[in-house]
């Protein structure tokens, strides 16, 4: 089908990417996510797409780095002294707080279950 194949093709490129690389595409990510939070719509796919490499392990190199203090983020996304797995949990709590939609708790339950190693 079209949407394995695309999810494919992304798990393709995102694993070819070096560490400053997914570094970047992991912010941009974040960012989206805050930016979109009251927008299911574009939320849910967001999220999707997040379990998705976390699934995949193809953010592993992230989860498992140190905070990093020199990136800036906008004003809503939290500190980049958090964890990037403690950041991007709060990203998905900030878009499925309050949900009664069963496809966004689905995905937001699926994700916490996902990073719960990373979160120590």
């Amino acid at each position: 089908s079209t949407l394995r194949a695309a999810s494919s093709a992304m798990q393709r490129q995102v694993g070819q990417m070096d560490g400053k690389q997914i570094a970047n595409f992991g912010e941009n990510l974040l960012a989206l996510l805050f930016e979109h939070r009251g927008e299911a719509r574009v939320a849910l796919p967001l999220m999707r797409t997040v379990v998705q490499l976390l699934e995949a392990r193809l953010l592993d190199a992230l989860l498992n780095r140190q905070p990093n203090s020199e990136i800036h983020n906008g004003a809503d996304v939290p500190p980049a002294e958090l964890s990037f797995g403690a950041r991007l949990r709060a990203a998905v709590k900030a878009v499925s707080h309050n949900s009664k939609d069963m496809a966004m708790l689905s995905v937001a339950l699926n994700f916490q279950v996902l990073l719960l190693p990373c979160l120590r």
